[in-house]
């Protein structure tokens, strides 16, 4: 990333098992091409609506935000959190990341709870990054409800965030770059151009203009990888019923990492939000 953030640093330790949140099924999704993705569920029981959940990109759904998240829904609702290929848990070369390849990993998760649980509503969460795979692939999928936390808004100007000059230059020049990988104990990964290529190919904006379900944006007003503007910038898109929340001195994991966690704020909102709505 453009800037090595305290408040992200974590390693693929499995920190939801060290917060004694252990999942009711731990299980692996095969993607097309015969990945495995490793998916944890919570909450089991069919007829239930259903929270998806995608974390960052080069972290993982392991990280203890997410996983605090998904306990504190699974009283009422199916819940699943997955790891993206490549990043945490799940096979995968971290140099073939992209937007594409996301968006495919999810489209099989959704399949896979889908067939389990029937549920009657599909409500999609994502942290960060994980929030623009999931309004990119809603454009073109039913789902019922979005929640995003510290999104990562406009793809075009994401770059800036995710990206330094010198990353760039190495980009155009090598066609590749090297990228911290949180999900792997924060060392410095090989990433190819295509995951540039596709921030650029897709339009977060565009996808955002199409969203006619609820959807819920939390951004926290210290983020210092994300700016909340970026929240804002979306929720001023989005067609449907909509709520944007900030929350006053989170940073962009809502203080998770700094020992300031304002999670149980953000669950609440979470809860009532899906109470009104679902």
């Amino acid at each position: 990333m453009k800037k090595v953030k305290k408040s992200l640093k974590c390693t693929y330790l499995d920190r939801s098992e060290l917060l004694g949140i252990i999942p009711s099924q731990r299980i692996k999704i095969k993607t097309l091409g015969g990945l495995q993705l490793e998916t944890f569920l919570y909450g089991e029981k069919e007829g239930r609506d259903a929270i998806i959940m995608c974390h960052g990109f080069s972290g993982s759904s392991s990280n203890g935000i997410l996983s605090q998240i998904a306990q504190a829904l699974s009283k009422k609702y199916v819940v699943c959190r997955f790891d993206f290929r490549g990043q945490g848990a799940s096979e995968g070369d971290f140099y073939d990341s992209s937007i594409t390849l996301e968006l495919e990993d999810l489209s099989f998760v959704v399949d896979y709870v889908k067939k389990k649980y029937s549920p009657k509503n599909l409500i999609l969460l994502g942290h960060s990054f994980g929030s623009a795979i999931a309004f990119l692939y809603a454009r073109g999928n039913t789902i019922q409800g979005m929640i995003s936390l510290s999104g990562e808004g406009d793809l075009e100007k994401a770059i800036g965030y995710e990206f330094s000059v010198e990353q760039m230059k190495n980009f155009e020049e090598k066609g590749e770059t090297t990228y911290v990988n949180w999900s792997k104990g924060g060392k410095m990964d090989r990433l190819g151009k295509q995951f540039l290529d596709d921030m650029r190919k897709y339009s977060t904006l565009n996808a955002a203009k199409l969203a006619m379900y609820p959807t819920l944006f939390l951004h926290g007003t210290s983020d210092d990888v994300i700016p909340c503007n970026a929240s804002k910038e979306m929720f001023a898109l989005v067609s449907g019923k909509k709520e944007l929340i900030f929350i006053e001195g989170g940073d962009h994991t809502f203080g998770f990492f700094a020992g300031q966690s304002k999670l149980d704020e953000v669950i609440s909102h979470i809860q009532n939000w899906l109470g009104q709505n679902f």
